[in-house]
């Protein structure tokens, strides 16, 4: 899996990118609980991005990302802008389970314009 590590904030994020075939594929965001490893991904990662341009991040405080925890709302902001400023990405999609539920509603209410939510 191609993993990345990028600073947004003075936070280090840890992301795995799997760009689609498929230039026009939709971005989608899967997003993992707390403690939780975007390793929790690997099977389904590589035939979602038949369709899909897939990014799977690791929460900070959890995993590869800074070590401090930070708000669920703050944590959906720097992704955010991980998909918009990072990877360029003009609007995505965002699914999770667990905590990456309260961060995917998050992203869907702060960010709107942006993204859609799929809360699983």
């Amino acid at each position: 899996m191609p993993n990345f590590k990028v600073s947004i904030d003075g936070i280090e994020l840890h992301f795995v990118h799997q760009p689609s075939k498929k230039p026009d594929a939709t971005p989608l965001l899967l997003l993992l609980g707390w403690p939780d490893s975007f390793y929790r991904y690997h099977r389904v990662i590589e035939p979602l991005s038949e369709d899909f341009h897939v990014i799977v991040p690791s929460i900070p405080g959890s995993g590869f990302s800074g070590k401090t925890a930070l708000p669920m709302d703050t944590v959906a902001d720097l992704f955010a802008r991980l998909m918009t400023e990072t990877l360029g990405y003009g609007k995505f999609i965002a699914a999770g389970g667990d905590g990456g539920s309260i961060i995917s509603m998050s992203l869907a209410q702060r960010h709107i314009r942006r993204c859609c939510s799929a809360i699983t």
